[in-house]
């Protein structure tokens, strides 16, 4: 299947150097990366590039320059044959020239895949093995982006910048208890832009500008009756001069006596995914810990709905239908869509709830596990 053309977001496309074009340029960091230069001939013009299934990808068009031309291409393989040709506002199509880009690095994860995708797009996330890799996949699971990440970190959240540039990624920090996580900032051609100290991290963040933050952060607390701290969490916006705001606490929204939710290490809510609605300002957090997923007014700090979980804004399921440590949600029309780990004898799904607010009812729609 024929992979969407990347938005012109991703390519990032800049003006630069002359060129008798295309000359082609595979980057050494990331061999699914090319630069492409060609020269101008007064009228405006893009780079169009073939591979073994026809056209694959294209730049933006660019408007005359006597500079000429320069644009990062995006969405290759690796270690494939392709032919890149400059293209004309008037149609005209000037020499190809082949290229090739490299194979993936010797200690890359591997792993395949079965049957036909259902979609088409791309997919920012992260592989964890040996190193911490994070990645963008096509629609059928082939690399087409990747950045290793070596050390004792590890890439629990990987997000495309806001600003087009590359991929922002939170790298938590497991064995150096002096070393904060951090957000770091890579372009497309695995280069560190900028680097972002994230105290008490954990698991996820949103990019709300540049310089500013949603993230979840570790909140521990001594708790009567327990021989170790109970670890909560915080909802926090953090700007890029380290200052941080508190959004919302679960220590002010539930006991952590309510429901034997606490584990022997201290572990108790475990907030494991965000997500933002700039229109409505309101912050979904998931605490996977006690099977629950709240919506906060980012102005305010209230709790304005919860799925699941102890003071759940519906009424209980039966277990078999309620979500039991569940991982990234998506919000959908009229209920919530959710990984959710469940049981061991069930083992790890898809779970789609139906939420009806006046009623005050959750519906289960579907359920859906690997066979």
């Amino acid at each position: 299947m024929r992979a969407a053309p990347l938005p012109p977001t991703i390519l990032a496309l800049t003006t630069a150097c002359h060129g008798t074009g295309p000359e082609i340029t595979v980057s050494t960091e990331v061999v699914t990366v090319a630069t492409a230069t060609w020269g101008d001939d007064g009228t405006a013009s893009r780079v169009r590039v073939d591979g073994p299934e026809g056209a694959w990808v294209a730049t933006d068009w660019q408007e005359p320059n006597p500079e000429g031309h320069e644009s990062l291409i995006l969405g290759l393989y690796p270690d494939e044959a392709w032919a890149a040709f400059v293209e004309t506002a008037s149609g005209a199509s000037l020499t190809g020239v082949d290229f090739r880009t490299g194979p993936l690095p010797t200690d890359f994860p591997s792993w395949r895949t079965t049957g036909q995708p259902g979609w088409e797009g791309y997919w920012t996330t992260s592989l964890l093995a040996n190193s911490s890799w994070p990645v963008i996949l096509d629609e059928a699971g082939r690399v087409v982006w990747y950045r290793e990440v070596s050390g004792s970190g590890r890439v629990l959240r990987a997000r495309l910048r806001g600003d087009g540039g590359g991929v922002r990624y939170a790298l938590s920090q497991l064995t150096d208890e002096d070393q904060s996580p951090t957000l770091d900032a890579v372009s497309f051609e695995g280069t560190l832009d900028d680097r972002l100290d994230a105290p008490y991290f954990t698991h996820d963040f949103v990019e709300k500008s540049d310089d500013l933050f949603g993230m979840i952060v570790k909140d521990a607390r001594e708790v009567e009756g327990s021989d170790v701290p109970v670890i909560g969490n915080r909802l926090i916006e953090l700007a890029a001069d380290g200052s941080e705001r508190t959004v919302w606490s679960t220590w002010d929204h539930w006991d952590p006596a309510v429901g034997d939710f606490v584990e022997e290490d201290g572990t108790w809510t475990h907030g494991n995914a965000l997500d933002y609605d700039a229109e409505r300002d309101v912050y979904s957090v998931g605490f996977r810990g006690v099977d629950a997923i709240v919506e906060v007014d980012n102005g305010s700090g209230e709790a304005l709905r919860q799925v699941g979980g102890p003071t759940s804004s519906y009424a209980e399921l039966p277990k078999s239908d309620r979500q039991l440590g569940q991982h990234q949600f998506q919000w959908i029309d009229g209920g919530i869509l959710m990984f959710d780990n469940h049981t061991e004898e069930t083992g790890s799904r898809v779970l789609a709830l139906g939420l009806d607010d006046e009623s005050d009812i959750a519906t289960p729609l579907c359920a859906m596990a690997h066979d």
